[in-house]
């Protein structure tokens, strides 16, 4: 990991190590103390231990009784079962915006920025682009949080370093075809698609670290 320079640095802690157990860096059961993160990244206790008790409510640690923190990493069953969990707020979200004139605006916004994305390969950014907004589409502070804190974790992890962004993109593109459709079945499908395709990538990748 980089060692982190301001001293203020509780957040890029959690970014830092979140990141790091996603990518299979850190093992699962593997210990961190407090003072062995603060030599590491040069930055007092403090921010480390904040950034520990944040990244426990959010269930990649658990405390231990002889105050260390361990790892956790979901086993293939429980990644399958987090995906899921994800696949269903999206389908909620779409379900609960897709009658709203903006959202119409959005998917019209979508289809013509996927034409663009394609012309300058801009997969990647675009499709995070893309989940960033439909969050903003809400306008309920609240849920906005509730869905920022399940997007950034394993789904923001497999958007920028899993699959094929052409491909995915393409799911997308799917995805934004069925919404124009009154029926739920190829929404349920396409967005299913989607999410099975990072799940497998995430997989996959997890598998070789």
């Amino acid at each position: 990991m980089k060692k982190i320079k301001t001293k203020s640095a509780k957040d890029h802690i959690v970014t830092a190590l979140r990141e790091e157990i996603i990518a299979g860096h850190l093992k699962n059961g593997e210990e961190l103390t407090q003072e062995g993160l603060a030599q590491m990244l040069e930055v007092s206790r403090m921010p480390v231990r904040e950034a520990l008790q944040t990244l426990e409510k959010e269930g990649f640690v658990v405390r231990m009784p002889n105050r260390h923190n361990k790892i956790i990493f979901p086993n293939k069953r429980q990644l399958i079962s987090i995906f899921s969990f994800v696949k269903g707020n999206m389908l909620l979200l779409l379900n609960s915006l897709r009658d709203k004139e903006d959202f119409k605006e959005f998917v019209k916004e979508q289809q013509f920025d996927l034409k663009k994305a394609s012309i300058l390969s801009a997969f990647g950014e675009h499709e995070v682009t893309f989940h960033k907004r439909l969050i903003e589409l809400l306008n309920n502070p609240y849920l906005e949080a509730m869905y920022d804190n399940v997007f950034k974790g394993y789904l923001y992890f497999a958007l920028r370093n899993c699959g094929d962004k052409r491909y995915s993109m393409k799911l997308i593109s799917n995805i934004m075809v069925s919404l124009n459709k009154e029926e739920e079945d190829p929404i349920n499908k396409s967005v299913g698609a989607y999410y099975e395709y990072y799940l497998t990538e995430y997989i996959k990748r997890s598998e070789h670290v």
